[in-house]
């Protein structure tokens, strides 16, 4: 599987923001959990609270995906530790999906540990400038029940995106941004979305950001 795959793979964990904060409404689970996706070989799905990444146990070694390490000072050791109780092969890359330190905050122990850091030469750049000491420079829960995200689910938050955006420039030009158009802002259509009620009022500030300011 090429390192690019891996990596639309990693944003296709992550892109369904909206849905994870409905995870904290589930049954009670544990802080770190590991589990081997069904049906395919050796692919494994690491959760650390409401966030989750993955890695792939090859015969040369394990290629990871973004730590999700944010506020969590172990939580790249954690991974690292979670991996090892897999398996016993290096750990020879590990993948940023993107720049954002929610997702891979918690690199330094994988690069200690010999990995190579992969990401796009945008990611390299902004890192770059970041100077994060503990994100080494390259190279969200699932879906309800814990679920790997699918193509279906991306296509779905890019619609509910695209009509939130809209909404808000309906507002953004009538005066709105950011009161009331916040606090009035409403999706209905997605409202038994897990999530919904805490997931708005982000998407809303996201877009009155952008079309309250004429953009």
């Amino acid at each position: 599987m090429s390192q690019i795959r891996l990596a639309a793979m990693a944003v296709a964990l992550s892109v369904v923001g909206f849905a994870t904060t409905g995870l904290a409404q589930q049954a009670q689970r544990p802080q770190i959990e590991t589990t081997k996706v069904d049906g395919t070989d050796n692919v494994y799905i690491f959760r650390n609270g409401n966030h989750q990444s993955m890695f792939i146990v090859t015969t040369d070694g394990v290629s990871a995906t973004d730590p999700i390490a944010y506020g969590r000072p172990t939580g790249g050791q954690d991974y690292i530790a979670e991996i090892k109780k897999v398996t016993y092969k290096p750990i020879k890359f590990l993948i940023y999906s993107h720049h954002h330190y929610d997702h891979i905050a918690g690199g330094k122990p994988f690069k200690d540990a010999g990995a190579t850091i992969v990401a796009h030469r945008r990611a390299k750049e902004r890192l770059a400038v970041l100077k994060d000491p503990n994100t080494p420079l390259p190279g969200h829960p699932g879906q309800p029940g814990g679920r790997l995200g699918t193509k279906k689910d991306a296509q779905d938050i890019l619609t509910l995106m695209q009509e939130a955006s809209a909404e808000m420039k309906k507002m953004g030009q009538d005066g709105k941004c950011w009161e009331p158009a916040e606090k009035d802002f409403k999706l209905p259509k997605y409202a038994n979305w897990p999530g919904y009620e805490n997931g708005l009022q982000f998407v809303a500030r996201r877009y009155c950001g952008l079309w309250g300011r004429g953009t």
